[in-house]
C-alpha cells in the first residue's frame, strides 16, 4: 500500500494506492469511495488488498484522509451544498484514471451525488452498504 500525500485546493490530504502483488496485464485500476468516520482505513485496508489482488489491479483510495470534511459541513449551510462534491470531482480528475472508469462505493450513502456528476464515465459502479454487518441479537446483548 502506498500512501500519496498531495496539496490539493489548499489542504494535505493523503489517498492510498493499494498495488496487487502481481500485475497481470493492462488492467484498468479501480476507484475506491470509503470516506465513512465509522470504519478508518485500517479496517478497510485488508479488504481492498485481497481485492487488489483477486483482480490484479491498482485500487486508487479516496478515504476520510481524502477529502475535505469542512466543505461537507459548509454545504449543510449552503443551499445548493456542491463545494464537498466538485472538490472531489476535481481531485479524481486528477488521479492516474482511465476516462472511463469501475467505481466502489463505500461511503454510506455520502458519495451517492458524486455518481450523478460522474454519470458518463462510469463503466461499472459497486455500491457496498456495510452499515448492518452486526447481527439484531448483539444489540441485545450490548444493551
Amino acid at each position: 500500500v502506498e500512501p500519496r500525500r498531495m496539496h490539493f485546493n489548499g489542504v494535505l490530504r493523503t489517498i492510498y494506492v493499494v498495488h496487487p502483488q502481481t500485475l497481470h496485464g493492462n488492467g484498468d485500476p479501480l476507484l475506491y469511495l470509503g470516506f465513512c468516520r465509522l470504519m478508518p482505513w485500517p479496517l478497510q485496508e485488508p479488504a481492498l488488498r485481497v481485492l487488489a489482488n483477486r483482480l490484479s489491479r491498482r485500487v486508487f483510495c479516496i478515504c476520510s484522509e481524502g477529502v475535505n470534511a469542512e466543505l461537507l459541513h459548509a454545504d449543510e449551510l449552503d443551499t445548493n451544498g456542491q463545494a464537498f462534491y466538485t472538490d472531489l470531482y476535481t481531485m479524481i480528475d486528477t488521479l492516474p484514471l482511465p476516462y472511463r472508469l469501475v467505481l466502489i462505493d463505500s461511503t454510506f450513502g455520502v458519495g451517492t451525488p458524486l455518481l450523478w456528476k460522474l454519470q458518463d464515465r462510469l463503466k461499472h459502479v459497486l455500491i457496498i452498504n456495510p452499515s448492518y454487518i452486526f447481527r439484531n441479537s448483539m444489540a441485545a446483548e450490548n444493551s
